[in-house]
């Protein structure tokens, strides 16, 4: 199994690597592999799971479930049509893309409040604006202005938002490219441009 947040078709790939290492480990001789005798391999299951956030719905898949298969990689090429029908070597992945959009994250936070009132459970702190900023401040700044874009209920209002949202996503991977190459410290990147150390980190990573 490999987890991933974002949708890579190489998966089957990597994962058909992995198979193949370990299956290789079943076998700890030579002997054993090139022997008369059938070698006993462990059943393989193939899986993928999609976690974390999307700007756009339309980005995700029509259902939670699918699958990938190391075949939708191989050359297609003119007049082999009926070979194509009966792929010798095959590897299906077991995709469960759990990924959400910022909306919908908010909808389940917001369902989950209304859960803890009915029930009399103490939430003054999740009603606090501060706090509410706190816990999303792991979403990055394009997320944010993008959802505030979509949220207007206006074409432009969407429009305006990404295109708000792709400036400043430009804006702070410049800066912190360039504070970066002055020989800043992460820490003092995330000071000086007033975000998460998490955040600098991602930029660089990406």
């Amino acid at each position: 199994m490999e987890e991933q947040s974002s949708v890579c078709y190489n998966l089957p790939f990597r994962i058909a690597e992995y198979i193949i290492v370990m299956l290789r480990e079943s076998v700890d001789t030579e002997r054993l592999l090139y022997g008369k005798k059938r070698v006993e391999l462990p059943f393989p299951k193939l899986y993928g799971v999609n976690v974390g956030l999307v700007n756009r719905e339309d980005n995700l898949p029509e259902t939670v479930t699918y699958e990938m298969r190391l075949s939708d990689s191989y050359e297609r090429r003119e007049g082999y049509e009926e070979q194509y029908q009966s792929i010798d070597l095959e590897a299906v992945v077991h995709i469960y893309d759990f990924r959400m959009t910022l909306q919908e994250v908010y909808l389940y936070l917001a369902d989950l409040f209304q859960i803890l009132i009915s029930r009399g459970v103490f939430v003054d702190l999740f009603q606090d604006k501060e706090v509410c900023d706190m816990t999303v401040a792991q979403f990055s700044r394009d997320d944010m202005l993008l959802y505030q874009g979509r949220e207007e209920g206006l074409e432009q209002g969407r429009e305006e938002g990404l295109e708000q949202g792709r400036e400043e996503g430009i804006r702070l991977t410049k800066s912190v490219l360039r504070l970066d190459n002055e020989g800043y410290a992460v820490s003092d990147i995330a000071t000086e441009l007033r975000i998460s150390v998490e955040e600098v980190k991602r930029i660089l990573e990406e």
